[in-house]
C-alpha cells in the first residue's frame, strides 16, 4: 500500500484518479520509480499509446480536441481563448469555443481568470494530470520509446531536475484545484468565498479564493 500511495504521489496522482484498469498494470514489490519506468517509458508500457486512444473513445472526430490539449500544454501560465484558437488553427467560431467547453467538462483543462491582466476573458490551463504527464515527459520521447524503449531507471534519475520539479508542481496545483471543498474546510475559509481559479498574470501565483488575495508564491497554489 505505501508503494502504491507513493507511485500515485510521483504521477500527480493520475493514476490514483484515474480508471481501475491503470493499478492493474502496477507490479507487485515494484517501487513507484520501477512502476512508472515501466508503463510510460518501456516499448511496450500499457500508458505509451493510451494518450490518442484516451480522446479516441471520448470524442468521435479526436484530433481538434487533441490539438487544443497539445497548443494549451505549452504555456506554462495559461492561454487567452483567442491566441489558442489562433495558434491552433482552427475555425475562429462556435465550434472550436463548444470543444472547449467539452474538455473542460470532461476534466482536461480549466477556465482561469487573468488577474492582473490588462486583456480580460478567459485563459485556459491542463487540468488532466495524465494529459500533463504524457505531455511534458513521454510525447517528445515517443520515437526513442518506440525502437528500443528509454534506459530503466530513467525516471528516478529525473528526480532531482528542475523540470520535474516544475511538473510536480503544476499536477500539485490540479491537485489542489480538485479538492476545493476538502481544502476549504481543513483550513476553516468562509463558505461565501469565492472559488473560481484566478492566476496572476505571469507568475507562479494561483489562487483558489480570490477574495483572500493572500498570495504566496512557492509553492504555486495560493489559498
Amino acid at each position: 500500500k505505501d508503494q502504491l500511495a507513493e507511485f500515485a504521489k510521483q504521477i500527480g496522482v493520475a493514476f490514483y484518479q484515474g480508471p481501475s484498469l491503470y493499478w492493474s498494470f502496477v507490479r507487485k514489490g515494484h517501487s513507484a520509480y520501477q512502476c512508472i519506468d515501466e508503463l510510460c517509458f518501456q516499448r511496450n508500457g500499457p500508458l505509451v499509446k493510451e494518450f490518442e486512444r484516451l480522446f479516441e473513445s471520448l470524442f468521435e472526430a479526436a484530433k481538434p480536441y487533441i490539438e487544443l490539449i497539445r497548443t494549451i500544454a505549452k504555456y506554462r501560465y495559461g492561454i487567452g481563448q483567442a491566441e489558442l484558437i489562433a495558434k491552433s488553427k482552427l475555425p475562429d467560431g462556435g465550434t472550436t469555443v463548444s470543444r472547449l467547453h467539452q474538455l473542460e467538462e470532461a476534466g482536461f483543462i480549466t477556465s482561469l481568470i487573468p488577474y492582473g491582466r490588462k486583456d480580460k476573458g478567459l485563459y485556459y490551463v491542463i487540468d488532466d494530470e495524465y494529459s500533463l504527464f504524457y505531455l511534458y515527459w513521454m510525447e517528445q520521447k515517443l520515437k526513442v520509446i518506440s525502437r528500443k524503449s528509454i534506459n530503466q531507471g530513467f525516471w528516478l534519475a529525473q528526480a532531482n531536475q528542475p523540470a520535474w520539479k516544475t511538473w510536480a508542481a503544476l499536477s500539485f496545483e490540479s491537485t489542489c484545484y480538485k479538492h476545493i471543498d476538502q481544502i476549504r474546510k481543513a483550513l476553516k475559509i468562509d463558505p461565501g468565498a469565492s472559488s473560481e481559479p484566478v492566476r496572476e498574470a505571469n507568475t507562479e501565483v494561483f489562487c483558489l479564493f480570490p477574495t483572500k488575495l493572500a498570495f504566496w508564491r512557492k509553492p504555486i497554489m495560493v489559498l
